[in-house]
């Protein structure tokens, strides 16, 4: 890949944003904003639910243990910590949403926050389909709404519309040139009114949030574009980036790659952190014509670095484990592995290990 075939557009949004949750927020007319004081029952839940289930068939999945455990991070929901009663996760399936179902969270952070996660690209046509799923509602309940200000929520950056757009962006390339603060910068006074949730440091993974800040007297549409638009430009920034990494300094990209590879191949206890810090590195690798990619199954750029997390990798690592991995890692590894997540990761991560340098990377390293 050179710089004239640098993926552009939304080939490169591809490319850098793992997934994005699309949310309304709605509370009811004449009930308090929901706090962690609020008592059970400080509003009619069970006839909310009764209610609800009127306006479209619902799977109630609070008490799943499954869901408990990792709704949070494939689907950015409420943790478990904020789910004070009378919290209720339900899902409702319909063909409104990307994949197949829309969350409802009555009682987390705001008396309704309807959400779809999705790793599409089409911001405009889901939080329409989202506005229309909840407008449904709006016909039975009346949600808090004033005619100066818009829909009235607990957060006041949601007032007005109640929109929140966030997106899990993967971006290497700019932690490792330092450029972030510049573009963080850009993002609080150009006018888009994004942001990036703060950090003190390179999050693990380089995977940073980045959603809209405010939504009063904004169209949904105008949020929706302004927002993608920008997603649109650090998208940019990250292939020029990588780009930078790979044809200006590619001994250094070489190095990082060699040390990656290794430490997926030889490695008996990979943690957390350093899962996403490999996942991080390979992809880099992968985007810019630098590694040739390993067939990962059923898994995707999207969906590894959740999947990757001590919540989920029992769950999802460990059944695509085969046997010739298994008997190829260390003993302790073969007796052990079920009940260590950092052995499964180990073992995992060997895949990855498969991958090898493309030829025109090697020349340009060889060229050094």
């Amino acid at each position: 890949m050179s710089h004239k075939h640098m993926p552009i557009g939304e080939e490169a949004l591809k490319l850098i944003c793992c997934k994005t949750q699309i949310t309304l927020v709605r509370n009811v007319a004449d009930y308090p904003f929901p706090t962690q004081e609020m008592r059970a029952n400080a509003v009619p839940i069970d006839k909310w639910l009764k209610q609800i289930a009127k306006i479209h068939p619902f799977e109630d999945l609070t008490e799943n243990p499954n869901y408990k455990a990792f709704a949070s991070l494939r689907f950015g929901l409420a943790p478990e910590s904020d789910r004070t009663a009378p919290y209720r996760l339900l899902r409702f399936d319909t063909e409104e949403s990307p994949t197949g179902y829309i969350w409802l969270e009555l009682m987390a952070g705001n008396h309704f926050t309807f959400s779809i996660t999705t790793q599409s690209l089409d911001f405009p046509l889901y939080v329409e389909n989202l506005e229309r799923f909840s407008d449904r509602f709006a016909k039975v309940f009346n949600f808090a709404y004033d005619e100066e200000f818009g829909y009235l929520t607990q957060q006041l950056s949601l007032t007005g519309t109640g929109l929140r757009i966030r997106s899990w962006l993967h971006l290497p390339g700019l932690t490792s040139l330092d450029y972030l603060s510049p573009l963080v910068h850009a993002a609080e006074v150009k006018g888009v009114l994004s942001e990036f949730t703060p950090i003190e440091e390179p999050p693990p993974g380089d995977i940073f949030i980045l959603y809209n800040r405010f939504t009063l007297n904004l169209p949904l549409r105008k949020i929706v574009e302004d927002y993608k638009g920008f997603l649109l430009r650090v998208a940019k920034q990250e292939m020029l980036a990588r780009m930078r990494m790979a044809y200006d300094r590619p001994e250094q990209l070489f190095d990082e790659l060699t040390r990656t590879l290794i430490l997926c191949r030889h490695s008996i206890l990979i943690p957390e952190r350093e899962a996403l810090n490999l996942l991080s590195s390979y992809f880099m690798g992968c985007s810019c014509d630098a590694l040739k990619p390993v067939d990962l199954g059923q898994f995707s750029f999207n969906s590894c670095f959740d999947l990757v997390m001590d919540a989920l990798c029992t769950h999802f690592l460990l059944p695509t484990l085969k046997r010739q991995d298994i008997d190829r890692a260390p003993i302790c590894c073969q007796k052990r592995y079920r009940s260590n997540n950092d052995m499964i990761r180990a073992l995992w991560f060997r895949i990855i290990s498969r991958a090898k340098f493309t030829e025109t990377f090697l020349s340009r390293v060889n060229q050094l």
